[in-house]
């Protein structure tokens, strides 16, 4: 069985984007969730209001990821787009089964444009940092990038290496496990 992919890094760093480059550039079958839609609907509600989650407020996020990491079907790769900006939570996610971590960075700056992209683009989205700082303040405090110590994460600069590369070098690693 396949460890699950976690696909982490601050808001608008093209988590999603790399999970469907991944399951288009795959020769076997990937599933693709979104953690964005495991939130609680209190979570959902704070964040739509501007206000930043706190690690209480990710609990029961952490557990629905956990649920999709421990229950992955054997037949595919499952992806799963989360933020995973702490260590805590990304030890808490190994905690229910054989994860690899795919860890996206970006420049402040580079997510701020974007944010007022999708803003533009899809207003309906809870997470608007673009009409609030505060979120975008939130995921850049409280980001743990990997370091060496964390052997399944790969990290990767998502401003100087496109999507394709990094979809071809994760599915390279992985059909070599």
């Amino acid at each position: 069985m396949r460890p699950a992919l976690i696909i982490g890094g601050v808001c608008l760093t093209g988590k999603t984007t790399l999970a469907h480059v991944i399951q288009k550039q795959a020769n076997f079958r990937v599933e693709v969730i979104e953690g964005d839609e495991l939130h609680t609907a209190v979570a959902i509600a704070k964040m739509r209001a501007g206000l930043p989650l706190n690690e209480d407020d990710r609990e029961a996020w952490r557990s629905r990821i956990g649920v999709r990491i421990a229950q992955r079907p054997s037949d595919r790769l499952r992806v799963i787009t989360c933020s995973a900006l702490t260590r805590f939570t990304r030890d808490t996610l190994r905690s229910h089964g054989d994860c690899q971590f795919v860890f996206l960075t970006i420049p402040r700056a580079l997510a701020e444009l974007r944010a007022t992209y999708r803003l533009m683009a899809e207003d309906e989205h809870f997470f608007q940092p673009a009409k609030y700082a505060s979120l975008l303040d939130g995921q850049y405090r409280d980001l743990q990038i990997p370091n060496e110590t964390e052997t399944d994460c790969q990290v990767f600069d998502a401003e100087a290496i496109d999507a394709d590369t990094i979809a071809s070098l994760c599915l390279q690693d992985l059909r070599s496990d």
